[in-house]
This record gives structure tokens, C-alpha cells and sequence, in this order.
């Protein structure tokens, strides 16, 4: 059976369930270590975009931006019907967009970041000819 996908911002493809909205994805992994992989690939960069494919699609029919992790995703073992363990996991991620005050701060700490980088240059040019006058 033919699975979703959603595609992080660095290209990891996670199969998903059909139905999937931001704020519930379920992603079914064959065995606790790939959930595990699953969930550290959910990094706050990585999900800042986010696209929904159908499998085998030549485009994405969902695309989102400015996207964040809600919670960190949740694992949960899957059971069969008589409440056995099948060894697989559930993994259940939920991102919503982030709020106009939420990017304005955003932009504003990267603004803050270039600034710090190029006074502590111009602090190290300073240092330099000040000791080539000593």
C-alpha cells in the first residue's frame, strides 16, 4: 500500500499515513532504532519547511514554511488486535505554524547573529592595527 510522504527541509522523506494534517502525522517504523532515526531528523531547522507528497507524485501538494515541532514526537509500540507487540512503532510528530510575533522574533535573533559576527571582526581589525602601532 502506497504511503505518503512528507519531506523535511533537507531532503529526509518520512513515510507517512494517508490523512495527515500539520498538527497529526502518524509514521509507522519497523523497529525502535528507525523511529529513533525518524525522531532526530525532526530538528528545529528541519522542519522549518516542510512539503506533503503522495507517493510517487511529481509535486507536493501541501508545502509549508515557517513550520515548528509542537511537542517532541511521541513513540509508542504498536499492537495487533489481540494486544501483542508486532515490534513496530508508532511515531506520532505534530507541527503547526508559527505565529506572526513567533518569525518577527526569528528574523530578528539571525539579524542579531550577522551583527555579533561582524563587530567581533571589526574588534579584531582594531586589535591588529592597534598592535602593528604598539
Amino acid at each position: 500500500m502506497a504511503k505518503d510522504i512528507l519531506k523535511l527541509k533537507d531532503g529526509t522523506e518520512i513515510a507517512i499515513e494517508e490523512g495527515a494534517s500539520l498538527g497529526q502525522i502518524v509514521h509507522i517504523a519497523a523497529s525502535e532504532t528507525k523511529a529513533a532515526k525518524v525522531c532526530n531528523a525532526l530538528t528545529k531547522e528541519n522542519v522549518s519547511h516542510v512539503e506533503f507528497w503522495n507517493d510517487g507524485a511529481e509535486t507536493a501538494y501541501g508545502i509549508y514554511d515557517n513550520i515548528m515541532l509542537v511537542a517532541q514526537p511521541t513513540r509508542q509500540n504498536q499492537v495487533d488486535e489481540n494486544e501483542d507487540p508486532t515490534g513496530k512503532v508508532i511515531v506520532t510528530i505534530s507541527l503547526r505554524e508559527q505565529t506572526e510575533l513567533e518569525e518577527r522574533v526569528s528574523a530578528l535573533e539571525e539579524s542579531q547573529e550577522l551583527q555579533d559576527g561582524a563587530i567581533a571582526d571589526l574588534g579584531e581589525a582594531v586589535s591588529d592595527i592597534a598592535g602593528e602601532e604598539a
